[in-house]
């Protein structure tokens, strides 16, 4: 920003959700660690990742919930790149699959629900946006059937960034929010999965709670459904009571200031004028 300059943020205040915020820090997340270990001992050969997702751009790579081998390539990660949303799996450094969204699907400073359903068959992984399933492309399909229960050398988990590397340090890192993120033992239906997007209790979903291990709501660092597999939180990483699109706006202006500035709110919908000092 040059002196002088004016920025304007407008936006929707609903809806807003508790949420996570990521400024894509290097090598930070909301780590669950004790989550990747579980579900490798459980040996789930399926399962569903839901979640709520707002980035504030069409262009990044951000890893939306990833597990790996801190000393090893192995990884699953569920992700937005360039707009798309992407399931990546590599077991013991050899790539299994990744399915990519024909289409550009999540769009910046806007919360869209998201979810990916896998079976305990060869049949490849659902890409789901929104609670509709939506067309997508076999960038990898070597084997679709990869799950947790052939990640045995899995054993650090990440929310906001992906555990890829293989060396103890994330990439992908996240920016903009994170909210309500679930882990189901079973691959939702289609009508369950527009269950879940459409807020109904987990319980109403599957018929049992039992199917849903873990649940992240954001509200803090606890797991609603154990009292195990909490957040531990990276030091840039803050909660936000009511992220909506004009929290998102106002958070990634775009733009560095780094003397005072002057904020006004010019009525009570969601409109900002940021004034840089000259």
């Amino acid at each position: 920003m040059a002196d002088g300059d004016i920025l304007y943020a407008r936006g929707a205040l609903t809806p807003a959700r508790h949420a996570l915020k990521f400024i894509a820090t290097g090598d930070e997340a909301a780590l669950i660690d004790e989550f990747a270990v579980a579900r490798v001992a459980a040996n789930d050969t399926e399962g569903t990742f839901t979640a709520w997702v707002n980035i504030p751009d069409k262009t990044g790579d951000y890893a939306i919930v990833s597990c790996g081998d801190t000393a090893a390539i192995e990884f699953l990660t569920l992700r937005v790149t360039a707009g798309k949303l992407v399931i990546e799996c590599n077991d013991a450094t050899v790539d299994q699959f990744e399915h990519t969204s024909t289409n550009i699907v999540i769009t910046p400073h806007k919360w869209h629900h998201v979810a990916v359903t896998q079976t305990a068959t060869l049949e490849a992984p659902k890409l789901y946006v929104d609670g509709v399933k939506v067309a997508q492309t076999a960038t990898l399909a070597t084997d679709n059937g990869t799950w947790f229960s052939d990640l045995n050398l899995t054993d650090d988990g990440s929310i906001g960034a992906g555990e890829e590397a293989g060396a103890a340090a994330q990439i992908r890192e996240y920016k903009g929010g994170i909210s309500d993120v679930k882990y189901w033992t079973v691959p939702l239906t289609p009508a369950q999965i527009k269950k879940d997007y459409q807020g109904q209790a987990p319980d109403t979903i599957t018929g049992t709670s039992g199917d849903l291990t873990d649940w992240w709501e954001m509200k803090d660092l606890t797991n609603s459904v154990t009292a195990a597999n909490a957040i531990t939180l990276g030091a840039s990483i803050l909660f936000v009571n009511g992220y909506s699109e004009f929290t998102s706006k106002m958070a990634f202006l775009g733009a560095v200031i780094d003397d005072d500035i002057t904020i006004a709110m010019t009525d009570k919908t969601g409109l900002c004028v940021v004034l840089k000092a000259a």
